[in-house]
């Protein structure tokens, strides 16, 4: 995925987890502020649906070169396209139905577990058929990254009820932790160089 995708993705969510929706029930005093938020939540719609898009014609590249040239990209990336391409439906389908972010965290938590049990199994069955293919540090990494995954959704399960702000200092650390693993394997790739 390229890194500006990446960066556009992390504002629609943090965004999504920032702005309220409009409240009809809202003092005069904050009409104004209604109209604002209700304004926000349209170009969070057209924002996420854009970046929607966007992911779906990343995939679809990956898809067409490796037809053309056999694993041109490798399998992780297209997870990861895969990925990114489901959250941004979950994200478009919270805007749509004006639902509450709990679930799309849910649901993002939960499809991140199952991401991470692939792999890791893929790894596994490599492995298995040519010991050694995967290293050792790799499966390790795979397998810390699982138990991550299933600390995340249990938190996620434990802010069902959180006020707005706590929801939102956790999303801004997720996107923190994100940004530094994204560091971290940028920096790992350009060692490689």
């Amino acid at each position: 995925m390229q890194l500006k995708g990446l960066f556009v993705l992390m504002g629609v969510f943090a965004a999504g987890a920032f702005w309220g929706h409009a409240d009809s029930s809202l003092p005069p005093a904050r009409a104004g502020y209604a109209a604002q938020a209700a304004a926000a939540d349209d170009a969070q719609l057209r924002l996420a649906r854009a970046y929607l898009k966007l992911a779906e014609l990343d995939l679809q590249r990956a898809l067409d070169g490796n037809q053309r040239v056999p694993a041109l990209y490798p399998r992780t990336l297209l997870d990861s396209l895969q990925d990114t391409v489901q959250m941004a439906r979950n994200r478009v389908e919270q805007l749509t139905a004006k639902g509450d972010r709990h679930s799309v965290y849910l649901q993002n938590a939960e499809l991140e577990i199952r991401t991470t049990q692939e792999r890791l199994a893929r790894a596994q069955a490599a492995n298995r058929q040519s010991p050694g293919a995967v290293p050792a540090l790799e499966l390790d990494r795979l397998t810390a990254r699982l138990e991550m995954a299933h600390a995340n959704l249990e938190c996620v399960k434990s802010m069902k009820d959180a006020p707005a702000e706590e929801l939102l200092q956790w999303r801004v650390d997720q996107l923190r932790a994100d940004v530094l693993d994204l560091r971290n394997t940028i920096l790992f790739s350009n060692a490689r160089l």
